[in-house]
């Protein structure tokens, strides 16, 4: 190894696939960044008005008829995120109440829909059927994205590099 060598004993190759590797990586966080999340949320209530937990979940997308599931947390909360934008059907079920269904769900793009669920007493084979209306859910604006960023701005950033290229 030449003395001038100031690689700390790495072969320059593996210099460039680590840097390979780290722009790679920064390449897809960045086109991760550029979707428009759609969110749709709630909570799951019994008849009593307390949380319900261990609820299954489905959320159908009313046009491709994709279809996504989740259970209810300990505090009856579920969430999808990264919903397709469209309409959608949102069941909710659990053995011992009657199962809850809201149709034509609108979701659009930056927005964060809230669909509160109410399970009432009765067998699965028992529907709760809810049309989506203004009443029946919410929808929240999603906190701006983007802009432009002057270059001062940007090398003022706190940015630590231990690899110093």
């Amino acid at each position: 190894m030449a003395s001038g060598d100031n690689s700390g004993g790495m072969p320059a190759s593996m210099g460039n696939r680590r840097l390979a590797l780290v722009v790679a990586l920064f390449a897809a966080t960045g086109v991760h960044g550029q979707t428009s999340l759609r969110v749709v949320s709630g909570t799951v209530t019994n008849p009593s008005g307390s949380v319900a937990p261990g609820v299954h979940v489905s959320l159908t997308q009313t046009l491709s008829r994709v279809r996504r599931t989740t259970i209810s947390n300990g505090a009856g909360i579920f969430r999808f995120d990264a919903v397709a934008p469209g309409l959608h059907e949102l069941k909710a079920t659990r053995s011992g109440f009657s199962a809850f269904v809201a149709t034509g769900l609108p979701v659009e793009a930056n927005r964060t829909v809230v669909i509160d669920v109410h399970l009432g007493l009765g067998a699965e084979a028992d529907t709760v059927q809810v049309s989506a209306q203004a009443e029946a859910y919410a929808v929240l604006d999603a906190p701006l994205r983007g802009g432009t960023f002057l270059r001062r701005e940007v090398s003022e950033l706190p940015l630590r590099n231990p690899y110093r290229w």
